[in-house]
């Protein structure tokens, strides 16, 4: 059966009795940030005090905001690609565009590329997270395809990189 179908599975309440329980706490969910969605429809911008030297946000909304960066880094950016200089600038525009819709902060282009390298972390974050949890870690019987919108074939395509024996080394 394929692994995102028993997932959806498991997901809609479908179970098949295993006849134990393996005892494993839930996690924390998927942040996907449905609360900047209604801000969208009301036009709003969140403020976000971002120190222009460093690039860090503070303020209020500094965790909202970051939580953000990573988002739109799963969102718009392939797990595949092996490298952040390989994301077509393209993306990288739609990522800006999408901050610059959501919040008020400066447009220019040493913000831009603050954002930028910031989302990379994220990105970059994000596979390491999926590496070490889903590949080498406790859930290597698991598929993040459902939880993170993965499709099988990146998650296949990842996983069998991550597993290669050349990426181990060079990593």
């Amino acid at each position: 059966m394929d692994t995102c179908l028993m997932d959806t599975r498991t997901d809609m309440g479908i179970m098949e009795d295993s006849g134990s329980d393996s005892g494993r706490k839930e996690g924390r969910s998927v942040t996907r940030l449905s609360g900047l969605t209604a801000g969208l429809i009301a036009k709003e911008r969140t403020p976000v005090e971002v120190d222009p030297r460093s690039g860090k946000a503070s303020g209020p909304n500094a965790a909202m905001f970051k939580s953000n960066l990573g988002v739109l880094a799963r969102r718009h950016v392939s797990i595949i690609i092996l490298s952040w200089d390989d994301v077509q600038e393209a993306d990288k525009n739609l990522m800006w565009q999408d901050i610059q819709q959501n919040f008020d902060i400066p447009n220019t282009e040493v913000m831009r590329r603050k954002m930028l390298s910031a989302l990379a972390t994220r990105w970059r974050d994000f596979k390491t997270f999926l590496t070490r949890e889903y590949v080498f870690g406790e859930r290597q019987n698991e598929t993040p395809c459902l939880k993170y919108q993965i499709t099988d074939e990146e998650w296949m395509q990842f996983r069998a990189t991550r597993l290669d024996p050349s990426w181990q080394v060079s990593y």
